[in-house]
């Protein structure tokens, strides 16, 4: 996965924001049926 490096606005912040925090939700999800 290429990894394009370059100035983040606010926008580009929110927007990887928003692609992250299904991921993030689904990990803490995952970790927490293991317990």
């Amino acid at each position: 996965m290429e990894v394009v490096v370059e100035e983040n606005t606010e926008g580009e912040e929110e927007t990887l924001r928003e692609h992250l925090q299904p991921i993030i939700t689904a990990e803490r999800c995952r970790l927490f049926a293991e317990f």
